[in-house]
């Protein structure tokens, strides 16, 4: 598989919908319970559709449902997701290096529960550019983030499937968003849950639920 830098963003937008940080009004979203708590019985899975996981999350009422493995086909990367979350929007591009990723561009892979905005999982990737550093990266996250409007509120060290990186929670217009940078060496990923404004608590649970369950394609 070719060499490449994954960013993966969550975010809840339908189909064809923007998914990047960077919307300029409020979306519509999904109450707490019914974006986050899994439903008591999963659906059925469409013809190549994802697959039942062997995982198991606690739903509502406590019920004890199955999560979905889902695999992205343009970056080889696989990821769980409760049974309500669908792929809402299949990359076919590569996310160009040294440039921040844009809402609905096609090189992003989109997440999310079917007729909500958020939360949401966006994810894309990136070759990594010649005499590009790891810091170099940093800082076009950093500043697009900005230009956004979003504002750092917590900043530390994470690990995605045994690579090291950084987690930020912001505060963004209109949205929460959390913010996951990983460094693989000859790969680079970001990871976006953009996500309402109540139960900050719950939403980062889950979403660091979803970034164990992540798998990193080998290069």
């Amino acid at each position: 598989m070719r060499v490449c830098s994954i960013l993966v963003v969550v975010l809840l937008a339908g189909c064809g919908a923007a998914a990047q940080p960077g919307w300029t009004s409020a979306p519509p979203a999904a109450s707490t319970a019914t974006a986050i708590a899994a439903p008591t019985a999963a659906r059925a899975a469409s013809p190549g559709g994802p697959r039942p996981s062997a995982g198991a999350s606690s739903g509502a009422g406590g019920t004890d449902v199955a999560w979905s493995t889902h695999t992205s086909a343009q970056f080889g990367f696989s990821l769980a997701l409760p049974p309500n979350w669908a792929y809402l929007h299949r990359a076919s591009a590569d996310w160009p290096s040294r440039t921040y990723p844009g809402g609905g561009a096609p090189y992003i892979d989109q997440w999310g529960i079917p007729g909500a905005q958020l939360p949401a999982l966006d994810i894309t990737a990136q070759a990594v550019g010649p005499d590009s550093t790891w810091g170099d990266f940093l800082d076009l996250m950093d500043q697009g983030n900005a230009r956004i409007g979003c504002t750092v509120e917590a900043s530390s060290a994470i690990e995605v499937d045994g690579r090291p990186g950084r987690i930020q929670r912001q505060d963004c217009p209109h949205y929460l968003s959390w913010e996951v940078l990983v460094d693989a060496g000859d790969r680079r990923f970001a990871i976006y849950w953009l996500g309402p404004r109540t139960s900050p608590e719950v939403q980062e649970a889950l979403f660091r639920r979803i970034l164990d369950s992540i798998h990193l394609s080998d290069s």
